[in-house]
Order: C-alpha cells, then structure tokens, then sequence
C-alpha cells in the first residue's frame, strides 16, 4: 500500500471525529461551560492521537523498537468505544464490550487502536438504525481473540476474500471512503503475527475475528 495514501486516510478518520465533536455542540439548544470543557477534552486527545498516528505510520519498518511496547488490550477496546460512542449514538447503536481476561502482548498500541477502531466504525456505519456492536474479548496464555460482532447490512460471500484488498468497495456500498480502512487493519494484525476470520450473512450481520498469539517483547521481528 503507498504510505502516503495510507497516512492521508488514516489521519481523515480523527479528523471526522472533531467534526463530529463539533457538530453536536452546534446543535445544542443550549450549551454550558461544561458542555464546551468536554468537548475540547475530546478534541485535545484527539489531536494526541493523530500526532502519535503519524509518528507510527512514517516510523513503521524503520524501527523496530516501535512494536516493542506492552499492548493492553482492554485499555485500547475502551479507548475505541469512547471514541466512537458520539458516532453510534447519532445512529441509536448500542456500543458494548465483554472480556474474560486482559491479555497482555507486545506490539504496538496505536496501530493496535486503529486496527480495532476501523472495524468498530465499519460495523457502525454499514449497521441499521438502532442496531448494536459488541467487541469480544478471550484470552489464554498463549494466544487471545478479539471479535467484532454487529447485526448489519453483512457482506456477501463473493465480496469477503476482496474486502481487505486497498482500494477495494463493495459496488453497493454509498457510504464515503476509499477502501483502504481494511487494508490497514489486515497490514496491522499481520505484523502483530495474527490472521483474521469474517462471517456474514446478509441483512443480519458480520463478525471479524482477530486471532493474536500473546507476542514476547524479543519476537517482534519486521
């Protein structure tokens, strides 16, 4: 994938979110100070987030040492409903999240985080109004799975083995983007040593599943 197409699209979807952020305010009747401190506090992370996106995406595979971090997973599920909690809720979806055990890895979290909030925002976005989300949680010690269910539109059969190629969109689909959220996530969970499964049926719903051995900090090797 050309990094600098990846970068540009990768920094859009924080963006969309100050939007977001932004456009909620507006539409209050009436706004308090508290109104305006929570919005700001939203924005401000964003913008840390965007910075450090930048830094991971021109650094990966020139330094190593940038997979090398303690990866909480929960901590990164958490992270990615906040963030897309506003999003969801102009839609009436319900965001939710189970765990049975915090896995701990190596890796890196930022990408990490965009892997997770890319699927998150897909199932919100191809989903129905007033349908649900639910990130899963499993691990053991030697691996853990992360699963991302919604009740949407699915995906068809044909279309699942094409879904992860950039630049690709199903020729149904009227929603904005350019194909390359998915490519990202497949780039991220290869590089974390994992693979993905998706299940579909349509007009009831996907599930994308993350399968990750738990990472050594010495076994991260690009």
């Amino acid at each position: 994938m050309n990094k600098s197409k990846s970068v540009a699209h990768e920094l859009k979807t924080p963006l969309a979110v100050i939007k977001t952020q932004i456009d909620v305010l507006n539409q209050q009747d009436t706004i308090t100070l508290e109104d305006y401190q929570s919005t700001l506090k939203v924005i401000e992370r964003t913008v840390g987030k965007m910075s450090d996106l930048l830094d991971t995406l021109l650094e990966t595979n020139q330094d190593k040492s940038n997979l090398n971090e303690i990866l909480n997973i929960e901590e990164i599920i958490q992270d990615v409903i906040e963030d897309l909690d506003v999003i969801a809720k102009r839609k009436n979806i319900k965001l939710s999240y189970s765990i049975n055990q915090n896995p701990i890895s190596y890796g890196n979290s930022v990408l990490m985080y965009r892997c997770l909030y890319n699927l998150v925002e897909n199932a919100i976005k191809y989903n129905q109004t007033g349908g649900k989300v639910e990130i899963q949680c499993e691990a053991c010690p030697s691996n853990y799975s992360i699963r991302i269910l919604d009740n949407g539109i699915g995906i068809p059969n044909e279309k699942i083995d094409k879904i992860f190629e950039p630049y690709y969109r199903c020729e149904k689909s009227n929603k904005d983007g350019i194909g390359l959220g998915l490519a990202m996530v497949k780039s991220i969970v290869t590089l974390h040593k994992g693979h993905i499964i998706v299940e579909s049926e349509m007009n009831q719903g996907s599930q994308f599943i993350l399968n990750f051995p738990q990472l050594k900090k010495e076994s991260i090797v690009l």
